[in-house]
């Protein structure tokens, strides 16, 4: 049993068990182990799983990739171009929206995926300056800022599609209209309302192959299993990380930095929000291009 589940991981199938959410008071650190919360090297002694060998994040060394064609990856939306709607809160590690599944969100399938997952929430992952903030790197190389869009199953299994966020002179309109919300949280555990009139359409800020009517179809991507990059850190979860970065101007980025977290890196404020690399073990990590 112990070298089927072995094989199972290292190809790529997730065989995580449904994950339980931190209880209410249960906190962490992005910086150093205090008394009130554990910082990254220790998490593993409050939540076992953070000490697990199939950790997220990675860093992806293209030159050790496996190429692969799975079938086609895709994201189908209820509502035109993507819109969301729902509520943005500064939980005190990153800026997260949660989407009013009952107003319009989206579903995740194909390529190595069983079953279909639905989006529950997308958070920001973003550095106190442009050369950090990326949870994964590539090669090495560490962007600005990552979009972590966290789709989630039947049985409580998660997909997470990642976007690499380039510090860059141009922007993306739809990340620019949500970097403009972040004045509304500021301080920990403030939340604003996110209507569908302030345009938050996913379908143009995920970088994708073709889109038609509310379905996009993702190509070029690196695959692998890990884990949540926040404790309880489960284990199991399908990582889809986008090859195509999206960009994010200085003034964008200095509106996500002024948001305050609960025990970060660097207080009071949020950014580096980031946990440090996770070993790749004996994990495989594929290269999509079909």
């Amino acid at each position: 049993m112990l070298l089927l589940l072995l094989l199972l991981s290292a190809f790529g199938v997730a065989v995580g068990n449904q994950c339980e959410e931190l209880q209410d008071g249960e906190f962490f650190s992005y910086g150093e182990t205090t008394s009130e919360a554990p910082g990254p090297s220790d998490w593993y002694k409050k939540w076992r799983q953070c000490g697990g060998n199939r950790q997220s994040p990675i860093n992806i060394d293209t030159s050790r990739v496996r190429h692969r064609h799975f079938r086609t990856l895709k994201i189908e939306f209820d509502r035109l171009g993507g819109l969301v709607s729902g509520e943005l809160k500064n939980n005190g590690n990153a800026p997260t929206f949660f989407v009013d599944k009952h107003k319009g969100t989206a579903r995740l399938k194909g390529s190595r995926l069983s079953d279909t997952y639905v989006l529950t929430n997308f958070h920001v992952h973003f550095g106190c300056e442009n050369d950090r903030g990326s949870e994964h790197t590539r090669n090495g190389h560490r962007f600005a800022a990552e979009i972590h869009f966290v789709f989630e199953d039947s049985r409580g299994r998660f997909a997470v599609v990642a976007v690499w966020l380039r510090a860059s002179k141009n922007e993306n309109t739809i990340l620019g209209r949500l970097a403009n919300q972040m004045h509304k949280i500021i301080d920990v555990d403030e939340s604003a309302k996110i209507r569908r009139a302030i345009g938050i359409r996913l379908m143009r800020l995920i970088p994708h192959k073709s889109r038609k009517h509310k379905t996009l179809v993702l190509s070029n991507y690196f695959h692998y299993v890990g884990s949540l990059t926040t404790p309880p850190c489960c284990e199991g979860v399908m990582w889809f990380v986008l090859r195509r970065t999206v960009p994010i101007t200085d003034y964008q980025l200095s509106q996500f930095r002024v948001l305050e977290g609960r025990f970060p890196k660097d207080p009071p404020h949020m950014c580096d929000n980031f946990r440090p690399l996770q070993p790749l073990n004996r994990r495989y990590v594929f290269s999509v291009t079909n």
